[in-house]
């Protein structure tokens, strides 16, 4: 019974200007996280777009030849199988993860030899 009532969504018991806020604070921080998750595909379709009509004018080609330069023959991130840890520790993963509050239980025991898909 208590976690279930941990995991239900917290309500902030004010009035404000005529009405009621809603959620908390933590609750909103978590929606945005994933409203801008969401948002990263279409975003980056935009961008995409954005990058091949800069294409059509020779003076802005400059800072893609250098880009590939870089990733071509400098970049070797992808070979060594390591990429800059700071993007694994920002904060916005935990809100991330408290949206969407889940857990796991053990029901029975399974036989390590086999393979699963889950």
């Amino acid at each position: 019974e208590e976690e279930k009532a941990s995991i239900e969504l917290q309500r902030v018991p004010s009035n404000m200007f005529g009405f009621d806020i809603g959620y908390s604070w933590e609750r909103r921080f978590q929606s945005l996280t994933v409203y801008l998750a969401l948002m990263v595909l279409p975003l980056s379709f935009v961008a995409w777009g954005f990058t091949l009509s800069m294409m059509l004018v020779p003076i802005l080609n400059v800072p893609f030849i250098v880009y590939l330069i870089w990733s071509l023959f400098y970049d070797d991130s992808s070979s060594r199988g390591n990429r800059t840890p700071f993007l694994r520790k920002l904060p916005i993963w935990k809100l991330f993860v408290d949206y969407f509050p889940m857990r796991l239980e053990k029901t029975v025991d399974i036989s390590p030899k086999k393979k699963y898909v889950f």
